[in-house]
């Protein structure tokens, strides 16, 4: 049942931030004007995402995060497994952790309970992707299922806010995509507020 599996390993970049709901069209119109091939709007996504994690005797838990697209019947599975913090980035909102992330149309959830994972969090992640360059901008809600595995009733988490997340994926110490990544976040300010990742959560 097995299908062709990609594993990737390299750094992970990110900033996160959150948007007032009433400010939500006026980032929207500047992600427009500053991102690539963004005058449409960018383009609109819908996931469902899974947190697992399992623990043994004596060593640390260790978590994945799963995720699939709900506008594509039969896309493929994300798995990402992050490192801890890179303490080296001198940076108040950038962190940055080796993550390795495979892609595999196999039924992923079923296959890592069988393995032990335990599901501890569940929700569809609904939005626009914006891409700049190396980076990646998803201005998003998160609704929780009610339901376990029903992505067709959901509610949202948050009423006043909408969160807004950077990301790049590249090789390790690369200080050029830190600066420009500040200088990305600086341009989205002050519509949003920067708040740094916790390195503790998988997000």
């Amino acid at each position: 049942r097995s299908s062709a599996i990609i594993m990737n390993q390299r750094s992970e970049y990110k900033t996160q931030a959150t948007v007032q709901r009433e400010r939500l069209d006026r980032l929207l119109h500047r992600l427009r004007g500053i991102c690539d091939r963004a005058a449409d709007g960018g383009t609109p996504f819908r996931e469902h995402e899974l947190i697992l994690s399992m623990s043994g005797s004596g060593v640390s838990p260790v978590a994945v995060r799963i995720r699939r697209s709900l506008n594509n019947e039969g896309a493929p599975w994300h798995l990402r497994y992050y490192g801890p913090a890179d303490t080296g980035v001198k940076s108040p909102t950038i962190l940055v952790r080796n993550c390795i992330e495979l892609t595999t149309k196999d039924a992923l959830p079923e296959f890592l309970q069988e393995m032990g994972f335990n599901l501890q969090h569940e929700h569809v992640s609904e939005g626009w992707l914006f891409l700049k360059g190396p980076f990646k901008v998803c201005v998003f809600k998160v609704s929780k299922m009610p339901m376990r595995g029903d992505t067709t009733k959901t509610e949202d988490i948050l009423t006043c806010f909408v969160d807004v997340t950077t990301t790049a994926v590249a090789g390790v110490g690369q200080d050029a995509v830190v600066h420009e990544m500040n200088s990305l976040s600086e341009q989205l300010k002050p519509l949003v507020v920067l708040t740094k990742p916790d390195s503790g959560v998988i997000s």
